[in-house]
Formats: structure tokens, C-alpha cells, sequence
């Protein structure tokens, strides 16, 4: 890189190349100006060059860049690495050079790139020759977000190469997104792919839309979910063949006994999912067995990705009102107003005299939080009211009682053996025998 730094005082960008199409990109790389707001696309010629050549006031539609022959590809490479500009870089299927020296300038240029957000591969077969061409940037670059594969052949090698580059970046602590979707795989590969994401714990968004997702790979995705330390927000499973036995493992997943509370999009259209496997999902987002139990479901999940797609009403009625609004405990307070109509108090009466108060602050709070509940608010308020009132002599006799029969077998054996206490003694024994049938 020594000599084409040397070399880039007096380089002319006519000298690299005759088109002027791309000059004029290799001119806004070398002097790190016009910002690629649409990325910058190493793809074929589509007749973008010849048509900017025609009318000089044409802008492209994008800023693609084909290198002819190694002196272009090794110089975009170089303007590259000095470039801050660049936020998106998109590989399809580009031309590499014969000699070596040409990638291994580009290769080295790119690995100094610190600008690039989102780096991807789209529409062609991942070969080791590609993969090396980006390493020393996936281990250098400690500002990358996102990762796409896309349309690719990765076939029954490829999916090594693919696991070799994320290794690449496993110590990218910045990194978001990944998006491995409708691509060609080899049997069996895909669950590699999916057990290394969990190196990743800092992703928020997985696509693998269109992969031939099924059972097992559905099961191996529910590992991924339960593990708590992952910041997953979104996981794309739309077009795949998931079945009613793979959405009960992913809404189980959800719902564990190390709850998933980040997710909120899980994209499962243009599946296999029928009436019984949306129902886990609904019992996922609104338990109705008891009040616990609705208050303690999921009130987080909102987009099952099946926006122009039929689902069961109680289900539909769910994500939106988990889409209603960031307070989680108005959203778990709506959910109980609409399927209880009376609160069990004997649960909280361990609480003693402390549980009447919460509980009507509670409903107050409600009422406050809440639209269209204030009649059943009221009946509900006068309900447990009663029901408190009901269960109070027992609340207070039983604490009282037990204290005075632990009091009475005290003062009995401390009376044992004392011939002058012969007449207390059995005075105490029967107050103690009267206290315990109370009881």
C-alpha cells in the first residue's frame, strides 16, 4: 500500500479509467466529497455507463462501480480504505482479476475501511476467493451493523466459507443485523448457521426468511430465544415451511421459564401455521387461566409479520393492543379487565391487613390507566371489598389464637413439676385445649 500511496500525489483518474461513469465515482472516493447515500454496488454493467456517457446531466439510479481489470479494481479498493463516506457496501457477483496483486490491494484497502454500516452479498455463489477478499474487514472493522447474504448459492461448501467470515467478526461488539434470506443451501446446513448465531448476543434482528425453516430448525431457533442474554428483537421466519408443532416450539421458547421479553417482531407469514398453532401464540400473549397468570404474559410481542393475512380474531386483538402503547403494566392491566370479572382475594391474604390497600390502589390506578372499564371497575372494587370483609375474622382470630396457644404451652412447661402450680397448671391446659378448638 506504501507505493500506492506514493503513487495516489500524481495518479490521474483518467489513468485508471477511460469511462467516465466511473470517474466520476472514483473521483468522489478519492477526495472523500459527495456523500453514497445509496451505497456503493460492485456489480456488472447494466447499462448505467453507457447511459451516463449519453446525457452528462444523468444521474444513476445507484452508484455502481465494475472493475474491468486489475489497475481499477486494485485502485477502488485503495480510495476505499481512505474513503468515510461509504456507509453501505453491496457485492453482486463482481469480476475479480486474474492476478493476485490486483485483489490483494483491494483487499487490504477495504480491510482499512472504517465508514461501512452494512456489508452485502447478493445474487451470487460464495467461493473462498470471495470470502478472502473481505476478512481483514470483518476483523477490522469495528463499526459494522449489519450483514446481508441474499440470493446466493451457498450450496453444500459454501456454508463453511459463510461461517468462516462470521468468525471473522465475532469480536464485533457493534454488530445488529443479520440477514441470511433465500439463498441455496445443502441439506442439514442450515442448522450449522443457526448454532453459531448464538455467538452473537448483541444481534436485535435475524432474517432467514425463505431457507426451508422446518421442525428442527424451528427447535434449534427456540435455544436461541430462551437465551436471555440475547438482545434478539426481530426474527424473520416468513416463507418457510413452519408447522403448528414449530410455532408451539417457538411461542414456548417465548414464554419459558426464562421468558423472552425483547422480541417483538416475529415475521411467520407464507407458512404452514394453522387454527392450532396460532392458538399458542395466543395463549403466549394472554393466558386467561387466571389473573397471575395474565398479568405475567407476554405484552411485548406485536408483529407476527401477517399484516395482509388472515389470523384467529383473540390473536389479532392481542398484537394490537401490545402494539397500543410502551407501558407494559396498562397493557397487562387492559388484558385482565377484559377476561376476569372478579379477583380472587385468598391468594393475597398472606399479606394480612397490607393486601386491602393494594388492591384498591390498584384498581384505582386502573381506572386512571384504562377507558371503557370504569362499571366494572366499581363492581369489582365492591367485590373484594366483601370478599375481604368476609375472610377478615379468620385473618385476624387465627394469627391471634396461634400466638396465644404458643404462649399457653410456654407458660405450661415452665409449670411442669411444680406441685404448688398444680392448680394453674391444669387452668392452663384448658385455656390452651378451649384456643385450640377455635382453631
Amino acid at each position: 500500500m506504501d507505493e500506492y500511496d506514493r503513487l495516489a500525489i500524481t495518479m490521474k483518474i483518467e489513468d485508471i479509467s477511460s469511462c467516465k461513469y466511473k470517474q466520476g465515482i472514483l473521483r468522489r472516493l478519492k477526495e472523500n466529497g459527495q456523500y453514497f447515500e445509496r451505497g456503493l454496488w460492485l456489480q456488472p454493467d447494466d447499462g448505467s455507463y453507457d447511459e451516463f456517457c449519453a446525457s452528462e446531466g444523468w444521474c444513476p439510479p445507484r452508484n455502481d462501480y465494475f472493475p474491468d481489470n486489475e489497475k481499477e479494481f486494485a485502485w477502488l479498493g485503495y480510495f476505499l480504505g481512505k474513503c468515510t463516506n461509504v456507509a453501505e457496501l453491496y457485492i453482486a457477483d463482481p469480476l475479480l482479476p486474474s492476478c493476485k496483486d490486483g485483489i490483494e490491494i483491494f483487499r487490504s484497502g477495504l480491510g482499512r475501511n472504517k465508514s461501512i454500516r452494512t456489508i452485502a452479498f447478493i445474487g451470487h455463489r460464495i467461493e473462498r476467493r470471495v470470502i478472502e477478499l473481505v476478512d481483514l474487514f470483518f476483523r477490522n472493522n469495528n463499526r459494522l451493523l449489519e450483514i446481508e447474504v441474499t440470493n446466493c448459492n451457498l450450496g453444500n461448501d459454501g456454508h463453511p466459507l459463510l461461517l468462516s467470515m462470521l468468525k471473522c467478526c465475532k469480536n464485533n461488539g457493534s454488530l445488529k443485523s443479520i440477514c441470511f434470506a433465500n439463498n441455496v443451501i445443502g441439506d442439514g446446513q442450515l442448522s450449522c448457521i443457526i448454532t453459531s448465531l448464538s455467538m452473537y448476543q448483541q444481534l436485535e434482528s435475524i432474517d432467514l426468511a425463505y431457507m426451508n425453516i422446518g421442525r428442527n430448525e424451528c427447535i434449534m431457533l427456540a435455544t436461541l430465544i430462551r437465551n436471555t442474554k440475547m438482545q434478539l428483537q426481530t426474527l424473520i421466519l416468513c416463507g418457510n415451511n413452519v408447522d403448528d408443532v414449530g410455532a408451539k416450539a417457538l411461542a414456548d421458547a417465548i414464554s419459558g421459564s426464562k421468558p423472552n421479553i425483547k422480541l417483538k417482531t416475529l415475521g411467520l407469514h407464507e407458512n404452514g401455521i394453522a387454527d392450532e398453532g396460532w392458538a399458542h401464540f395466543s395463549r403466549l400473549l394472554c393466558d386467561t387461566s387466571s389473573v397471575n397468570n395474565t398479568y405475567l404474559s407476554n405484552h411485548t410481542l406485536s408483529n407476527l409479520g401477517t399484516i395482509h393475512q388472515p389470523l384467529p380474531n383473540d390473536l389479532a386483538s392481542y398484537l394490537d393492543l401490545n402494539r397500543s402503547s410502551e407501558n407494559k403494566g396498562q397493557i397487562a392491566m387492559t388484558k385482565i379487565l377484559q377476561h376476569h370479572y372478579h379477583f380472587n382475594i385468598q391468594p393475597f391474604l398472606k399479606w394480612e391487613f397490607k393486601v386491602l390497600p393494594l388492591v384498591i390502589a390498584w384498581l384505582e390506578k386502573a381506572n386512571a390507566c384504562t377507558f371503557g372499564f370504569e362499571e366494572k371497575l366499581a363492581r369489582m372494587k365492591l367485590s373484594m371489598t366483601y370478599d375481604f370483609v368476609k375472610e377478615l375474622p379468620m385473618l385476624y382470630i387465627e394469627p391471634c389464637t396461634r400466638r396465644e396457644i404458643k404462649e399457653y404451652s410456654a407458660l405450661e412447661k415452665k409449670l411442669q413439676g411444680d406441685q404448688s402450680q398444680k392448680v394453674r397448671l391444669e387452668e392452663v391446659k384448658q385455656r390452651k385445649a378451649r384456643a385450640m378448638r377455635r382453631l
